[in-house]
């Protein structure tokens, strides 16, 4: 979706509102995936990718639009229509490939169930970002700032019981690297 679109054009475009919701719904998701691909290639591993992804949706959150709308219409889609995927379907085929490969890089704690875990953090990321649209009920104002700050803090609980020690020593220069610290 381009910004120098009129309104005009952009329904003259999109022959139904729902085809236009469709249409940011996927631009959405075109976004994640490209995202994931940027990172796969600049890590190693897949806790530190997962970790600079989960900030990098988290100031795309606060910084895009596209983003935002999508949020918010896979949220009311998956209200109105018990068919449509869940809001955390896609995010949670991210996470539970990223821990996979965790697991097969021996940095997740042996009693860690990757179901269990990727439904979990889909959900804590998923639901951090809804609750950052709104406030007390109200659409939140676009400035809203502590996205990436609620996820650094969501990250700091959760990973001392998702891996390794040695892993975890590692996540404090990840941290610090990106700023997060």
């Amino acid at each position: 979706m381009r910004n120098d679109i009129s309104k005009g054009a952009l329904y003259f475009h999109f022959p139904s509102k729902e085809v236009l919701a469709e249409a940011i719904v996927q631009e959405q998701s075109s976004m994640w995936r490209l995202a994931v691909g940027n990172l796969l290639g600049r890590y190693s591993r897949a806790i530190p990718a997962m970790l600079e992804l989960s900030w990098r949706a988290a100031c795309m959150c606060r910084d895009d639009a596209v983003v935002r709308a999508g949020l918010r219409l896979v949220a009311e889609r998956s209200l109105s229509d018990p068919s449509a995927p869940h809001p955390c379907a896609g995010l949670a085929g991210i996470v539970d490939g990223l821990l996979a490969d965790a697991r097969a890089q021996h940095d997740l704690l042996p009693q860690v169930e990757i179901s269990n875990a990727t439904g979990f953090i889909a959900a804590a990321l998923y639901g951090l970002q809804h609750i950052a649209l709104t406030r007390h009920g109200r659409p939140a104002d676009n400035g809203y700032t502590d996205r990436p700050e609620c996820v650094t803090a969501m990250w700091r609980f959760l990973l001392p019981g998702l891996v390794t020690e040695n892993c975890m020593a590692d996540m404090a220069a990840t941290f610090t690297e990106l700023g997060r610290g």
